[in-house]
């Protein structure tokens, strides 16, 4: 699902990212691209800002496409849909026709070039829920999830009847923090090293019963 989290106000004149070829946007076959905004004249940009100055996407998202809001020198305001010219990390994100593809959970800048001296940079963050999906256990039962050293959001949302603790818990080697935007249920670990975290049913209560929980784990683009 995508998220538009915030809108900046980012614009670059003359200048690119390290190792960038040219200062000319191109097409995904390697050839120079017309300028989307001439550098002179009543259609110049007077001001120009991108619409969504970050973006977070999950890696089954099709590829996105940036919007820029251009102020001409002649008044007039339009709404523009440029091609994006270059991805930094391209194993988080990679171009594909102009857009931004997502690949891997991460975070990575995108350029577009609006013409030779004017290009904006977007910010890309892209995350990947890896599990997400009512879990059932018995009375001594475990379920297990291996975690890669990454960031994560985890939420185990379970219902205790009232009076009664609650029998599932999560037990892992983690460093954690209640998430403070997001649900109650949700903590933000840090695994430094390979981990399985496990949800196991404590049998609590007088009469020991099935258990279930919503389990949502998620790779953050940190």
């Amino acid at each position: 699902m995508r998220r538009i989290v915030r809108t900046l106000l980012l614009m670059c004149l003359g200048c690119g990212f390290p190792g960038d070829p040219s200062d000319r946007a191109r097409s995904s076959d390697g050839t120079l691209m017309a300028e989307v905004i001439p550098q002179t004249g009543p259609e110049a940009a007077r001001r120009v800002r991108l619409l969504e100055g970050y973006v977070a996407l999950d890696v089954r998202d099709t590829a996105y496409q940036f919007r820029v809001e251009v102020e001409r020198n002649n008044g007039r305001v339009d709404t523009l849909s440029p091609p994006v010219t270059l991805v930094r990390d391209s194993s988080v994100a990679r171009v594909v026709d102009g857009r931004v593809q997502p690949v891997k959970a991460g975070q990575t800048t995108a350029q577009i070039d609006l013409n030779v001296r004017l290009r904006l940079r977007g910010v890309i963050g892209v995350e990947e829920r890896l599990f997400s999906d009512s879990v059932w256990l018995a009375p001594g039962e475990v379920r297990a999830w291996d975690l890669q050293p990454s960031w994560y959001s985890i939420t185990v949302d379970a219902k205790a009847r009232p009076g009664e603790a609650q029998p599932l818990e999560l037990a892992a080697d983690l460093i954690c923090v209640p998430d403070a935007k997001g649900p109650k249920e949700t903590i933000i670990c840090r695994v430094r090293q390979n981990t399985r975290v496990l949800l196991r049913h404590r049998s609590a209560g007088r009469r020991p019963e099935r258990a279930v929980a919503v389990v949502t784990i998620v790779r953050l683009p940190r």
